[in-house]
């Protein structure tokens, strides 16, 4: 009777509010607090296992090292026939495994991480047949054909056993990029045969690949424009935009570091064996291309959602290739793409142009801020032009340090005025450039700073100001602190420094150490706590020198059969985790029925 009472003295607004259930993330929230004290740590250790699932992943690295490290020394069908073949078996076993889960179980969350592991090894698939190529071109190209074949086939095992339903445009970008990374390997072995003197054509040709590749992003403006609607009855339980764009995400990273590898087998190293002791000329700017293409995605999308985070990224873009531009670890295989490129141009002043063009066509979309920053870019190819023409000089993008200065400077003005962190981070990495521009005899300590650099821009803007997009580069910055601080070990572990560079390096740690400390008051307590311990169990690992040594020792010793039954048993461990899974979500539907 209280109860009806004081329902009846509030409004109508406050008695609905009343009736409403709580989320069900407050709800589920509630319950793993008040549960936790009553479970053992062990069942909470096996109820996040069983949840994330992460043997898949487990399985797929094991397999990759297995038949990479297994026929090294004493190879039972050469360095590529028996790996391959166990690779590719493996891929159709793991393809086989995400149908049975979803038929059988139903358990969808496992059968994406199954189709992702699945895309990575039908990349991973054709580097191993480079070797051969080049060394019996007919056999490897029987052999390309093989996995060309392959990859079709567990992409219609994959797209009918999980009843995916995808556009045709969206199919036609998916079998572009399977064509290409299979055939243009070929293509490159041709030339290195009829070029065996002259590395430019083989050179120009690996150029062309990312270029070929951004081209067949273009493929999915018309799914970019469909949005939502185009995915709606997909077959599947995923929704846009993961699917289907975390898929081509994992395809266009796939690309990235096949284009390095290229540089390795047909230039470097003249095969997919040792690798000639990673020898390459990679350049950052070699991956532009695929910059403008993902440029142009974020474009259509941002002019049709009208979404300020997709228009910041997609403002992000030229900035990006203005970085990637940069030339790190100069050697003389460098030359030989630089020299591959038309004329005498640079890769600054190639991507120029390409810029403003980018520039142009999202003005023409209606992007919020490219116009402004379409017109900066004019006024800074304008200023360049002049600095260039006064020196006698031919057009190179050095002497622009002073107009990059003054829009740092601008930005700076307008993050303050505007208190958004936006500008903020735009003039962090102005500033960032315009320091790397006129570095010279580039090294590790100086590319460690500018990484420093570019964490410290995401951190004090996340520290700074209290926007989303804050909130967002505050969370990037906790997520790479320990990856820079893990890379930063390892450089100093394998390198001989003097005393004076040794305490530089323990002070700069401290720094991270002390900015994950301050991120836990003023940016986001949970993140940066979690960092806080990542952080330490980094410092502590490469402080005990007898963990490093029984690494060595009995780890890497197991290169024997092992690797390749551990995988088998992780992925089987996975697959019975699924079907775990299915069975206990049908029992409970059954009861709650």
């Amino acid at each position: 009777m209280e109860q009806d009472a004081v329902k009846g003295m509030l409004p109508p607004a406050e008695e609905k509010k009343t009736e409403k259930q709580a989320p069900v993330w407050d709800i589920l929230q509630q319950k793993a607090v008040t549960a936790e004290p009553g479970i053992p740590l062990w069942r909470q250790a096996a109820s996040f296992l069983c949840a994330k699932n992460p043997f898949y992943l487990i399985s797929a690295l094991l397999i990759i090292y297995a038949q990479s490290a297994l026929f090294t020394s004493n190879p039972l069908m050469g360095n590529t026939e028996l790996p391959a073949a166990i690779l590719a078996a493996y891929t159709v076993l793991l393809a086989a495994a995400g149908v049975l889960i979803v038929r059988v179980g139903k358990v969808w969350e496992d059968a994406r991480s199954v189709l992702l592991l699945v895309l990575v090894l039908l990349q991973v698939l054709p580097v191993g047949i480079d070797g051969l190529l080049l060394n019996e071109p007919g056999p490897g190209r029987l052999w390309m054909a093989g996995v060309f074949m392959l990859s079709l086939c567990v992409s219609e095992i994959l797209r009918r056993g999980l009843n995916l339903k995808i556009g045709l445009w969206t199919g036609m970008a998916y079998y572009g990029f399977i064509a290409l990374i299979c055939a243009w390997p070929v293509f490159l072995a041709k030339l290195v045969q009829h070029y065996e003197q002259n590395n430019g054509p083989v050179a120009l040709a690996i150029l062309l690949f990312p270029i070929l590749a951004g081209f067949f992003l273009i493929f999915l403006i018309p799914t970019i424009r469909r949005g939502e609607a185009g995915v709606r009855d997909n077959g599947t339980p995923w929704r846009w935009p993961y699917f289907p764009l975390s898929a081509f995400a994992v395809i266009i990273a796939g690309v990235a570091f096949r284009a390095y590898l290229m540089t390795i087998s047909f230039v470097g190293g003249k095969g997919a064996g040792p690798y000639s002791s990673l020898e390459s000329g990679f350049q950052l700017w070699m991956l532009t291309p695929l910059l403008f293409g993902i440029g142009f995605l974020l474009i259509e999308n941002a002019s049709l959602s009208k979404n300020a985070k997709v228009s910041f990224f997609a403002c992000s873009v030229p900035f990006i290739v203005l970085i990637f531009c940069i030339p790190f670890n100069q050697n003389p295989a460098t030359e030989i793409f630089r020299n591959a490129l038309p004329g005498s141009y640079s890769p600054f002043e190639l991507a120029l142009p390409m810029i403003l063009a980018y520039l142009a066509w999202g003005c023409f979309r209606g992007v919020v801020a490219m116009g402004k920053l379409f017109h900066a870019a004019l006024i800074l190819f304008a200023v360049l032009g002049l600095s260039a023409q006064a020196d006698q000089e031919s057009f190179s993008f050095l002497p622009g340090w002073i107009p990059s200065a003054f829009l740092s400077g601008e930005m700076l003005v307008m993050a303050w005025l505007r208190r958004h962190s936006a500008y903020s981070f735009i003039a962090g990495l102005t500033a960032i450039f315009c320091f790397a521009s006129v570095c010279q005899n580039m090294n590790d300590v100086k590319a460690g700073l500018i990484a420093f650099a570019f964490l410290l821009n995401f951190y004090l803007n996340g520290a700074i100001f209290h926007d989303s997009l804050a909130k967002v580069l505050g969370r990037v910055a906790a997520a790479f602190i320990p990856v820079y601080l893990l890379f930063a070990m390892i450089a100093l572990k394998n390198s001989h420094l003097s005393d004076k560079h040794f305490y530089f390096v323990l002070v700069g740690l401290g720094v991270l150490l002390l900015m994950t400390v301050l991120g836990i008051f003023f940016i986001d307590r949970k993140d940066y706590w979690l960092i806080f311990w990542i952080d330490a169990a980094i410092l502590a690992f490469f402080g005990v020198h007898s963990c490093r040594y029984f690494f060595n020792k009995v780890f890497l010793s197991l290169k024997n059969i092992f690797p390749l039954l551990a995988s088998l048993f992780a992925l089987a461990f996975a697959v019975g985790i699924s079907l775990y899974k299915g069975r206990r979500r049908r029992r409970n539907e059954q009861t709650a029925a």
